[in-house]
């Protein structure tokens, strides 16, 4: 039952207790897999508001006992916790860290480091879009996918206010010989897997499946850069909505939507898919199955179908940046916002 319990920036180590009395230094490169205990009998997914977490000082009794570790030796390893229904949900800074800087092979260990965030990676606003650009090679990701992933989490950390001091706190902590976090402003879904212990669960895994911040973006940063939205795994997200709650696209936004530029011109070719791309945004908004957006007038297959065609072809990301803007979360409106909100 190992648990990481401290850090030594300038030794590159961290220590490691394995709940029998016995420590060992590990180097911070394989904190990636290494220094929780491994106890995944559960598997569950949530939705939480990252920021509504706190750092609890009193470690469970049974998770104690069950660790044997020291209660001296736990306080230099935070343990955050999140009420959900009334079940508690603890989770160590170091499963967290996990997920934010994953794939965490090729970020976390570079995040120990002073100014690590403009260390590994900058904005080209040369290019359009303006592009991320990884600094140093050795946290490239071979993987496409893995890269993607890389991609979204550190223009996360460069656009929003939040997100850029969590990437500094890992080194403000880890000169006090301290794995810890701030908590950015965000909401997520994450599947958590660990054991129950008592009315709570202990995480011992945290994947971060979906992410949407909660805050106003680094003013400069263009809106093509701050878009993050991008899920891993089909999850909600925040559709930005007219003053009446409505999500349906006006004539003059259709008009626009119709017109950007790629292949979601050619997807929404057919009559019917403004009402389908309307149902798109009404289930993305609502967080909700497609049976629930389910139309009399329109065949819910035909939407699934034109929703992976979109985010296959990238024409959805576009198509939400676009909503964005022009409902008002940053410059330019379009004409009839108000009226018209016809399917």
């Amino acid at each position: 039952m190992e648990w990481a319990t401290g850090i030594d920036l300038f030794g590159g180590t961290a220590t490691i207790e394995d709940g029998n009395g016995e420590s060992k230094l590990l180097d911070l490169a394989r904190l990636h897999d290494c220094g929780l205990p491994q106890m995944d009998a559960e598997q569950h997914t949530i939705r939480i508001r990252l920021d509504e977490g706190y750092s609890t000082n009193g470690i469970p009794d049974d998770i104690g006992g069950l660790l044997s570790i020291p209660l001296e030796l736990w306080r230099k390893h935070s343990l955050y916790k999140w009420t959900i229904k009334g079940r508690g949900y603890l989770v160590p800074a170091l499963a967290l860290m996990r997920a934010f800087f994953g794939p965490s092979r090729h970020l976390l260990a570079e995040m120990f480091r002073p100014q690590a965030l403009e260390r590994i990676c900058y904005l080209d606003f040369d290019s359009t879009p303006p592009a991320l650009c990884l600094a140093i090679h050795r946290v490239q990701p071979v993987e496409t996918r893995a890269r993607q992933a890389v991609d979204q989490r550190l223009s996360w950390m460069l656009a929003y206010p939040s997100a850029h001091q969590m990437a500094g706190s890992i080194h403000r902590f880890g000169l006090q010989g301290r794995l810890d976090i701030t908590l950015p402003k965000a909401t997520a879904y994450v599947e958590v897997t660990g054991m129950s212990l008592g009315t709570s669960f202990f995480v011992t895994r945290c994947r971060l499946m979906s992410l949407a911040p909660q805050e106003t973006p680094i003013i400069g940063v263009p809106a093509t850069a701050r878009f993050v939205m991008q899920k891993f795994r089909g999850h909600g997200c925040d559709v930005v909505r007219h003053g009446n709650g409505s999500t349906k696209l006006t004539d003059a936004e259709w008009e626009h939507i119709f017109k950007l530029p790629s292949g979601g011109r050619t997807l929404l070719a057919s009559p019917a898919s403004r009402a389908r791309l309307d149902l798109i945004l009404e289930k993305l908004a609502e967080e909700t199955a497609w049976k629930n957006v389910a139309n009399g007038a329109v065949s819910i297959d035909m939407v699934i179908a034109l929703h992976r065609a979109l985010m296959k072809d990238g024409a959805l990301e576009k198509i939400l940046l676009f909503i964005e803007e022009s409902r008002g979360s940053t410059a330019t409106k379009v004409a009839d916002e108000d009226s018209n909100l016809s399917v």
